[in-house]
């Protein structure tokens, strides 16, 4: 059912007839009204059957309540309880009656329904561990409903979700399930549904998400409370369902071309340091642009949310698949947005920055109030896609052709592989004195550089004349991939540039790779 939307009936009756006159009470809780009678609701009702209509069924109308709550998919639950009886023997008080549970698909916030893909015994109904990974991916939904405004009734995101046994190299990865052409740019199913304002295909699921369950350091709390030692599950599915909601691009990087001929809607946003549009420039100098270190995005909210300056999208000189361009910058945002391509064992991110949440809003998601960013409805002013004429929002006009529609799976490998990130190996360890010596040989480090370990773990302090964001990310992981990781964690990494004056405090565990 769906807040202020159609009703649903079940039947009540006793399995034979009663000595006597038998009194059942139905209670609903406070996200449903009953019925009896199909037009007059309540919260409670007192069904009488008697001698002779016992087995006669009632019909209970079930209309959810609209309590103007974000809340996304939940449920109500409806008891039934013998409150009267003249027939103690068949029919006594204490008699159990099972109680009845609606879905409510809210008309507030976007719901996301799960489907469960693994076989029996397996992944995500491993006997073990599959309540609790349900439990932790589920909490990760309930954080994205919290955050994105329908803008129709029951607005609902499906996802299909499992893990499956994906070796010692990938954490795991999620994306759109297929494409549409929105207008010239394409877009995931979930936001092209978002944007035209109602579900185009309600027989297709929208975002597919695949976790590794070879991988054995996984935290499947939702506390943010992961060990030094564990990957917090509920992190990565934030991070993953993100791309899944339209954070990815796709573009190309070896010759620049768009992989369905036209731009992405978040390609749409992205432009060079002196505001040079992608979309405007050809392939040569596109593919250029993804290596130059120098990429932003210029959507107004995402800036506006970022204290008025663009946010810097992650675009190292060497293309890194499945991390560069489809993120936030690394050694920018690091351990402070969702999106970035990496994460800190030991850390859990919960919640997306606001500048993220302003990005999403530039591509036309609409924003709880509350969300981080402030709220304003599918793309808001300036955005991708404003009010239409009839004044619903975050929807396109009537006169926009329902898009062609794409599967991932008719693409080449390069397009899958922005959406997923092999986890690095660790490499064959060195001693903390060899680490504190190659380092101190390198140019930016010799004016300044200490490496020392004490109980709370290893405290790195280096000064130099070309420090930069590039040259703390290098430090940062070369120390996490030659040092033995496993014992101490980096307790603070300082660093100051000595021409800039530019300082830089990194406090908290040891480097690591997201699935993107």
């Amino acid at each position: 059912m769906i807040e202020s939307g159609a009703t649903d009936t079940y039947d009540v009756v006793l399995s034979e007839l009663p000595a006597g006159d038998v009194q059942v009470t139905v209670v609903a809780d406070s996200q449903t009204e009953i019925s009896t009678d199909g037009n007059n609701f309540f919260s409670s009702r007192i069904l009488t059957f008697t001698s002779l209509d016992g087995t006669t069924p009632q019909t209970i109308t079930i209309r959810a309540v609209d309590d103007l709550l974000g809340e996304g998919l939940h449920f109500s639950t409806i008891t039934h309880s013998i409150t009267s009886t003249a027939d103690p023997v068949d029919f006594p008080m204490s008699l159990m009656i099972s109680d009845v549970v609606a879905t409510v698909l809210d008309d507030e916030n976007i719901n996301f329904a799960v489907d469960y893909l693994d076989g029996a015994g397996e992944g995500f109904f491993d006997p073990t561990l599959g309540a609790i990974r349900q439990n932790a991916l589920e909490f990760a939904l309930d954080i994205w409903e919290g955050l994105l405004e329908a803008s129709y009734a029951g607005e609902t995101i499906a996802i299909d979700a499992e893990m499956n046994s994906l070796g010692g190299g990938i954490l795991g990865g999620a994306s759109p399930n297929s494409f549409r052409n929105v207008g010239g740019f394409m877009a995931g199913e979930a936001l092209s549904n978002h944007l035209f304002g109602f579900d185009l295909d309600p027989a297709d699921s929208e975002i597919g998400i695949t976790l590794n369950s070879d991988f054995g350091s996984w935290y499947y709390g939702t506390d943010e409370n992961p060990s030094g030692s564990q990957w917090d599950f509920v992190s990565v599915v934030i991070h993953e369902i993100g791309h899944g909601l339209n954070f990815f691009n796709l573009i190309n990087n070896v010759d620049g071309s768009y992989f369905f001929g036209i731009p992405g809607i978040y390609d749409s946003f992205l432009e060079l340091g002196d505001g040079t549009d992608l979309t405007s420039m050809n392939n040569a100098a596109r593919a250029a642009a993804l290596i130059s270190d120098d990429l932003f995005w210029k959507g107004p909210n995402g800036t506006s949310e970022n204290g008025g300056l663009r946010v810097e999208i992650y675009a190292p000189t060497t293309y890194e698949p499945g991390s560069s361009v489809s993120h936030v910058n690394k050694p920018i945002y690091q351990n402070v947005a969702v999106m970035t391509p990496s994460l800190f064992n030991g850390s859990a991110l919960h919640q997306a920055n606001d500048f993220e949440l302003g990005m999403m809003q530039d591509m036309g998601w609409t924003i709880t109030i509350g969300g981080g960013a402030a709220a304003m409805a599918g793309g808001g002013d300036g955005g991708f896609f404003l009010a239409d004429v009839s004044g619903n929002v975050g929807k396109l006009t009537g006169g926009d052709a329902l898009g062609t529609k794409f599967s991932i799976a008719a693409k080449t490998m390069d397009l899958q592989q922005q959406f997923h990130l092999p986890v690095p190996e660790m490499q064959n360890k060195k001693s903390l004195a060899m680490e504190s010596t190659e380092l101190a040989d390198r140019p930016l480090t010799q004016s300044a550089f200490s490496l020392s370990e004490n109980s709370a773990g290893l405290n790195v302090n280096l000064a130099g004349e070309n420090v930069n964001d590039d040259t703390i990310a290098l430090v940062f992981e070369d120390i996490a991939d030659d040092l033995d990781l496993a014992l101490p964690s980096i307790a603070s990494l300082v660093a100051r540039d000595l021409l800039g004056s530019k300082d830089w405090n990194v406090l908290d565990k040891v480097f690591a790779s997201y699935a993107v």
